[in-house]
């Protein structure tokens, strides 16, 4: 399946959250045996000067980030992903991850996001802080599609499609920026 560069952000971030959500050190064991003990040694110690929070879900997103881009090449491909996981045990993990990725394809896609600016009578500013956008992104959605306000609902909606937040109403996060977007 060809993903695009920015689905392996997305794809790390929502990995972070399912590795870390009950146990902060699972993560570890699968990123280990994923790419051998002196690979995590050096790249966690890596990881660990990136993440200036010292937050150890940073460091994981950090490292699994690392890890898909040296797999996905630049194929931007997710089969050595999933391959990788499925043949060290964690089947689930690729099957989700894969349900993840389909999501992002079909559900939050640019023509899915075009498709709903078009009924947006919200204000703009009051959609994006909504959607938990500071106002630097929002100002800067809205400065870069100045001519078209059709686009700088698109462009809202694109930041926050590439934030956290998305990644928190997982599966449901289309029904969640639709009814944002009322």
């Amino acid at each position: 399946m060809q993903i695009p560069y920015v689905a392996v952000t997305y794809l790390t971030f929502y990995m972070s959250k399912l590795l870390c959500k009950d146990d902060t050190d699972i993560w570890k064991t699968v990123l280990r045996s994923l790419c051998g003990d002196s690979k995590f040694s050096s790249g966690y110690r890596i990881a660990k000067r990136k993440s200036v929070e010292n937050d150890e879900e940073q460091v994981c997103k950090a490292m699994l980030l690392d890890w898909m881009k040296t797999q996905a090449v630049h194929e931007d491909n997710m089969e050595p992903i999933t391959t990788a996981l499925t043949s060290d045990g964690y089947k689930d993990i690729a099957e989700s991850c894969m349900s993840f990725v389909r999501f992002q394809k079909e559900s939050v896609s640019d023509a899915v996001l075009t498709g709903l600016a078009q009924g947006i009578t919200k204000d703009i500013q009051t959609l994006g802080q909504d959607l938990g956008l500071d106002s630097k992104r929002i100002s800067s959605c809205i400065e870069q599609n100045s001519n078209n306000i059709k686009r700088q609902y698109t462009a809202v909606m694109m930041e926050w499609r590439e934030s956290d937040q998305v990644i928190k109403y997982g599966d449901t996060s289309l029904e969640y920026l639709r009814s944002t977007c009322i």
